[in-house]
């Protein structure tokens, strides 16, 4: 996967989640390397996975090679379910207020954006 195309932009593995489970920490930040020498080479890389995957010292390690980091999460505001992004990196910067949207999925309309807030622990 080190080696793509340049006629490819984006690169989206979805998900590594089973493959962390089972993979060497050395390995799985060879991979997160190699990733981010392709976004040198100008490509786009997403890499999805569960949170639950990654033990605290590996999400920090994978978080410190990220350039954007971005946590899914679900919520309710009465009787809505709302989804959130948490947007914790953002070019090579780790924020840490007013880095959250929410916004719910609309079936034929599409994504709505919806003002939440909520308090940090």
């Amino acid at each position: 996967i080190g080696h793509v195309s340049s006629q490819i932009d984006l690169v989206i593995v979805d998900s590594i989640t089973r493959l962390v489970s089972f993979s060497t920490s050395r390995n799985i930040m060879g991979f997160f390397s190699t990733m981010r020498s392709l976004c040198g080479k100008g490509k786009c890389v997403i890499i999805v996975a569960n949170s639950y995957a990654f033990d605290d010292n590996l999400a920090a390690r994978v978080g410190d090679i990220s350039e954007t980091h971005l946590k899914m999460s679900t919520g309710k505001m009465r009787s809505k379910v709302l989804r959130m992004v948490e947007i914790v990196k953002a070019n090579s910067v780790k924020l840490d207020t007013d880095n959250v949207l929410s916004f719910e999925v609309e079936p034929g309309t599409g994504i709505k954006i919806i003002p939440y807030s909520r308090a940090k622990a």
